[in-house]
């Protein structure tokens, strides 16, 4: 398709996804790249990168916290991970850019362990920016708490534990190895889509615990 010299803004498709209809929009941003707007995003097909607007890791936990109030850093940390898990899967991209390891508690954001280094709890987040997240974004984290926010910290890392993404990274440590191996994205969209494509994203209250602390 061309687009013309005035590089005015041309719809080009319509597409869904699982989670919400998305109006796509392409134009011209120069010779010979073209930049593909999707929300609030830009995408450039040559360079493979996303350049505009993606909320940092400390934007989704200020969210979190502003939704959920006061809680165990641990805690955090897991419903970053989640809100991450699910953003992949429902809306087919990541919703912040920071990677995440595979620690012996459970996934981890170190750029936010490093904020809350020594903190037990904490109850807002002045790191981030929670309104840099969309409308989408938002409806997303919102539907991740609903579920996992009722679980404690240790209940999480627990699951955490249970769950293929963080043993693949952990391969070859020991339970109590310290262990900074990212926990991949691919990895992640490929666990939890196998699991929403079962309809199995576990509701709180048919969680067998027993089974989760033996595996």
């Amino acid at each position: 398709m061309l687009f013309p010299s005035t590089r005015q803004p041309m719809i080009c498709a319509r597409f869904s996804v699982p989670k919400r209809f998305v109006l796509t929009i392409m134009l011209e941003r120069s010779a010979g790249e073209r930049e593909l707007v999707i929300g609030n995003r830009a995408f450039f097909p040559k360079a493979g990168r996303y350049a505009v607007d993606m909320p940092s890791v400390h934007d989704v936990a200020s969210y979190i916290l502003h939704k959920q109030g006061r809680m165990s850093t641990w805690k955090l940390q897991k419903l970053v991970y989640y809100s991450q898990a699910w953003s992949l899967v429902w809306d087919d991209e990541p919703l912040f850019k920071a990677k995440i390891e595979a620690w012996a508690n459970g996934p981890v954001v170190r750029t936010l362990y490093e904020r809350h280094r020594g903190a037990y709890a904490v109850s807002e987040w002045r790191h981030g920016d929670r309104r840099r997240l969309s409308k989408d974004q938002r409806e997303t984290v919102d539907l991740v708490l609903d579920d996992y926010g009722k679980l404690t910290g240790r209940q999480l890392s627990q699951l955490t534990h249970a769950e293929r993404p963080w043993r693949e990274a952990r391969q070859g440590l020991t339970p109590t190895d310290y262990g900074d191996h990212e926990i991949t994205l691919e990895s992640m969209q490929t666990y939890y889509e196998a699991l929403d494509a079962d309809d199995s994203m576990p509701a709180v209250a048919d969680i067998d615990w027993a089974s989760v602390e033996a595996s």
